[in-house]
């Protein structure tokens, strides 16, 4: 059983270059950004190792399911007699078939868009790391919004142990997991979960209802401040507008209603 996502997931932004157009884009146009793989700043961010099975059987099941992913179009007794032979084919040179899949499998990873939320939006590093030094903002999401677009974000797996996939044709979420999902235990703090959607990265549109907040860091512009209001008061469904503070008696942040 997949796990639900928390009530409100949280998006943090930077408003320098042309992020900042981002964002205007963002409130006018009710689209937000999938990333590709390979633009994230985790050099091992989608990167598993792969182990496989020595059954032909298992390996022609996978092969099955690789096919099916990477040319639908070949009928099906096609794809599962092809499977078979490749299957069987394994065990002659499994070193070269692993080198093999491994550069399919980066291929097929490449096609995915994810967009990366966290749990909290009051974490001191988050608005450092992806607000510009608090001076960017954090945009807060409702995963139970009308079309539930957010609904479907998965929590993002922290280990010390280096993720391996396992090649053997019947457990796909493991195989989805550990190329998708896994990250360094360094990285807990962001408290992460991911919207992975498939041949989807770059602007995709969301329900205008999901939007449900809009925190402005405590070293914002507020030229900057002020011509986002400007955008937020024009959207029909507005968010909630808040702006954080440093607390000058503890290493935290408060918020207060911006009217």
């Amino acid at each position: 059983m997949i796990e639900p996502p928390p009530t409100l997931l949280h998006k943090f932004y930077s408003l320098e270059g042309g992020k900042f157009e981002q964002i205007k884009q963002l409130l006018s146009n009710n689209v937000i950004y999938f990333s590709k793989c390979d633009e994230f700043n985790d050099p091992w961010e989608c990167k598993p190792s792969f182990r496989y099975q020595t059954s032909p059987t298992s390996m022609g099941d996978y092969f099955y399911r690789l096919i099916s992913r990477l040319k639908p179009e070949i009928p099906e007794a096609k794809r599962r007699q092809d499977a078979n032979a490749m299957g069987e084919n394994w065990l002659n040179n499994p070193e070269q078939h692993l080198s093999d899949i491994s550069m399919i499998q980066s291929q097929i990873l490449a096609k995915y868009g994810i967009f990366c939320m966290s749990a909290s939006k009051t974490h001191p590093l988050l608005w450092a790391h992806y607000a510009s030094g608090h001076r960017g903002l954090c945009l807060t999401f409702a995963t139970d919004a009308s079309q539930k677009a957010f609904y479907y974000a998965q929590r993002v797996i922290y280990q010390k142990d280096y993720p391996v996939a396992e090649l053997d044709g019947e457990d796909f979420q493991q195989l989805y997991n550990a190329s998708l999902l896994t990250k360094s235990d360094d990285w807990s703090y962001e408290q992460e979960w991911r919207l992975c959607w498939k041949e989807r990265s770059g602007l995709q549109s969301f329900p205008p209802d999901a939007l449900v907040a809009l925190s402005f860091g405590a070293m914002i512009d507020s030229i900057k401040r002020d011509e986002i209001i400007s955008l937020v008061n024009a959207r029909s469904h507005r968010p909630a507008l808040f702006s954080a503070a440093v607390n000058s008696k503890s290493y935290s942040l408060d918020f207060t209603t911006i009217s």
